[in-house]
């Protein structure tokens, strides 16, 4: 009776696997590369997304108009060409996202310079240039009467690294009085990154440099950036290249379990859970780990060389609207751990009281657009926090 009840139980068990895969299989599909998708997920084992790449890269050579073009030290910059259909965007002869207006590298005495370093959120995506954080900066001392030039160099998708080498190649040459990067705490991933399309699965053959410990210093790979056509030679061979281990995003190794997809999405869940967002960050900004001790390493050398340039630094925190939720319902963000040590080097702006306080009044979408950049709203808050410690530091020196 027990083996009747017991085998019972297997073929149930048995049936259940096969109905469960099955259900997988026709829920996920392959893309022209041979990955898995379910939902937002790729079932490991990774394939290069090489074929995408080409097809993308094919694209991209036809377009007149790209937003981006390549760049051997960032990887990539703002094309200086550029014309949006909006109307949204102009950049200047150096990439730099302004308002039909070229910046000259002198300046005068009397004007105060701020320069703007980050991603996407720093160079105001999804806004008009009136929208966007440099703008409302500007504006915001006019009308303290400070004259002021606030330039923005961030640049979409970028990492910490990328910004800091934007600073240091090009943006020490416009001679700032002062500094703000934006830290976007998802940025830490991107620092132990080095082929986009494995970080961001859109096919792309654009590749970025990274920094590495070495003896406790940084050092820099994959420097200066292969071009597009380099990097898609590269990606036929991904395994055997020299820095294929430096890439935290790829991870070919078949295991004999990845030959079902309902058990290889249920230990990937298991190992990476990307639907509880905080436990998949959670590891990337523990101290004692690589991706933050990079950060801690590239916000010092940024501060360091800055100040070295005789400029001001600030950091200036910019929570995402999960961060901000947390943060509502009375919890720390995932990564304040982190930015507190960085705050022990450098001086770090904090809006996000601000952002809260909006919060209670308005609404929290009012801060985001579409696709969650912040939205005016957002930047002008930030702004007027960054215009407040600014003019602290200015009194301060003054008094001195």
């Amino acid at each position: 009776m027990r083996s009747s009840n017991f085998f019972i139980l297997f073929i149930s068990f048995l049936c259940a696997l096969i109905i469960g895969e099955i259900i997988v299989r026709q829920v996920g599909f392959y893309d022209i590369d041979n990955n898995f998708h379910i939902g937002t997920r790729i079932l490991p084992p990774i394939n290069i997304p090489l074929k995408q790449s080409i097809e993308n890269y094919e694209k991209l050579k036809t377009d007149s108009n790209p937003f981006i073009v390549f760049d051997s030290i960032c990887g990539w910059l703002p094309n200086n060409t550029f014309e949006s259909k909006n109307g949204w965007y102009f950049h200047d002869s150096a990439g730099i996202r302004s308002d039909n207006k070229e910046y000259l590298k002198t300046k005068p005495d009397t004007v105060l310079r701020v320069l703007l370093f980050g991603d996407s959120h720093i160079y105001g995506s999804e806004n008009p240039f009136h929208n966007t954080l440099g703008y409302y900066i500007e504006q915001l001392l006019f009308n303290k009467n400070i004259t002021a030039e606030v330039i923005n160099m961030g640049v979409g998708a970028f990492g910490m690294d990328q910004a800091f080498l934007r600073w240091k190649y090009y943006g020490k040459h416009y001679r700032p009085d002062i500094v703000v990067f934006g830290f976007q705490p998802e940025n830490v991933m991107r620092n132990v990154n080095l082929l986009r399309a494995l970080y961001i699965r859109e096919g792309r053959a654009v590749m970025k440099p990274r920094y590495i410990l070495d003896h406790d210093s940084l050092r820099i790979i994959n420097f200066p950036v292969p071009t597009p056509e380099e990097s898609l030679v590269q990606m036929k061979d991904f395994a055997n290249w020299k820095f294929a281990e430096y890439e935290t995003f790829y991870d070919a190794n078949k295991q004999w379990w990845h030959n079902s997809k309902l058990l290889s999405l249920v230990i990937d869940i298991i190992r990476i859970n990307r639907f509880d967002l905080r436990s998949y960050k959670q590891p990337f900004y523990e101290l004692s780990k690589e991706p933050a001790l990079i950060t801690l390493k590239l916000m010092s050398a940024f501060r360091n060389d800055v100040v070295s340039n005789e400029a001001q630094f600030f950091i200036v925190h910019l929570p995402m609207k999960d961060d901000l939720i947390d943060l509502i319902n009375g919890k720390k963000v995932v990564y304040e751990t982190l930015l507190s040590e960085i705050g022990k080097q450098c001086e770090i702006i904090r809006p996000e009281r601000n952002l809260i306080n909006y919060c209670d009044t308005g609404n929290i979408n009012n801060l985001f657009r579409p696709k969650l950049h912040y939205s005016g709203n957002a930047h002008k808050i930030t702004a007027s926090a960054i215009i407040d410690e600014i003019i602290k530091k200015q009194q301060g020196a003054s008094k001195n």
